[in-house]
């Protein structure tokens, strides 16, 4: 896309399969004789499992915060919303910290506060340490989730988008282990504490050999970004944060409401359509896995945009026929969308504000997302349930016009600048 990239960049478009990356002097977990940046992604791979079972932990566990805590339905509402509140505001406040503080200090910060608000849900039986507990685990953990995407480049300069999908993958893992492990417990308090001591004391010993790699994702003195004199560009960022957004409208679109509307407007029973939403999840699962070494292959963008029409073109078909186990290929296509976005936000900001500009990418995107939930109910009770998947499938194609725009918009930047070059090189 654009030559001479600050640092800590990974381009969105094509790279070149240089060792080591951009710098053939930064280390790379595909060296077989580093194996201390080995042992670094190790731990993060394993952050990345105890982050998965901590999002998870509020849907597991629901039974026992009926039962065992005496938890009204009410207030397993409130909970919910609470913990939305708690990503806006870990991520604005995170955001602001990663920057200042730098990548390494900031992540073995939230890693130490994410094991003292495990241990606040210890108190469980408490309604304010329940709730406070999911404020600050749901939001740390997503805070978490996003530094590990920005920290990533340090990996694998060359193969960034490989790195950050396959952590993505794990992180999976950790959610739908701890669901098939833990569920049948879920009223077991003393599973329960076992489980938050557990993440808790691994979150500590995760963060041991974050303290001792003082090179590793360190603080680095101002430098330029893409824009003009290191500031942000703000028409790509606005079109990332945009399409973010219609994305997520359109993936939580289906794990909110998928299994009502099997069972109410298609009358299939809810075991038949719980497989159709797991399919969705494996194919998510499935595509980091597997589509990551292509993006970095193509470049993110390019990658996005085709996989993004080809989600599209599933989603659309699975609800047109109902043929719901269809929407596996949907979530196998628009699996790379979430984490290579987040990557690619740094393309388009200067170092000082990259983290700043990332979390508010991701929350600006969320409160799109948060607001459309609440406007979706009454969209079903006023115009039903075809009008409503209709507004769903049109949200991803918006998704996938707003990455092809900015695609075409970065591939003819790249033409003016290569035709720059050329003309200053001419004698």
């Amino acid at each position: 896309m654009i030559d001479n990239h600050p640092e800590g960049i990974v381009c969105s478009e094509k790279q070149e399969n240089v060792p080591g990356g951009f710098h053939g002097n930064v280390p790379d977990i595909y060296d077989h004789t580093n194996m201390k940046h080995k042992f670094l992604f190790l731990c993060t791979a394993l952050l990345m499992i105890v982050l998965g079972t901590s999002d998870a932990m509020r849907g597991i566990f629901s039974p026992l915060f009926r039962d065992g805590f005496g938890v009204s339905i009410e207030r397993l509402g409130f909970i919910v919303s609470l913990s939305y509140v708690g990503n806006l505001s870990c991520l604005l406040v995170g955001g602001i910290i990663l920057d200042k503080m730098g990548r390494r200090t900031a992540m073995i910060l939230f890693m130490l506060l994410l094991a003292t608000s495990e241990m606040l849900l210890l108190h469980g039986n408490l309604f304010f340490c329940l709730a406070t507990g999911f404020f600050l685990t749901l939001g740390l953990s997503t805070l978490l989730n996003t530094t590990v995407n920005l920290i990533s480049s340090e990996f694998s300069r060359s193969r960034k988008l490989l790195v950050v999908n396959t952590l993505f993958f794990i992180q999976g893992l950790g959610t739908a282990g701890s669901q098939l492990l833990f569920s049948r417990y879920a009223s077991d308090r003393s599973v329960f504490n076992i489980l938050l001591i557990s993440m808790s004391v691994g979150l500590i010993l995760f963060s041991v050999p974050f303290m001792s790699a003082k090179n590793f994702a360190r603080k680095i003195p101002d430098q330029k970004g893409q824009g003009p004199s290191g500031t942000t560009d703000k028409t790509a960022i606005f079109l990332l944060t945009a399409s973010l957004a219609f994305y997520l409208i359109a993936e939580h679109g289906v794990t909110n409401y998928l299994i009502v509307y099997g069972t109410e407007y298609l009358d299939v029973s809810a075991a038949s359509v719980g497989t159709d939403l797991a399919l969705f999840s494996a194919g998510i699962m499935t595509g980091r896995l597997l589509l990551a070494p292509l993006a970095d292959r193509l470049g993110a963008l390019r990658t996005m945009a085709l996989a993004l029409f080809l989600g599209a073109l599933a989603y659309t078909t699975a609800f047109a026929s109902a043929h719901l186990n269809l929407l596996f290929f949907a979530g196998f296509f628009v699996s790379l969308t979430y984490p290579s976005v987040i990557a690619v936000v740094s393309d388009y900001t200067s170092e000082r504000s990259r983290s700043r500009t990332t979390t508010m990418v991701i929350s600006m995107a969320s409160v799109a997302d948060v607001l459309f939930n609440l406007a979706f109910g009454k969209t079903v009770s006023g115009f039903g349930y075809p009008f409503a998947i209709t507004l769903l499938c049109a949200s991803l194609w918006i998704a996938t016009l707003l990455m092809t725009i900015l695609r075409i918009r970065e591939k003819r930047k790249s033409a003016l600048l290569h035709l720059i070059d050329d003309h200053r090189q001419m004698p």
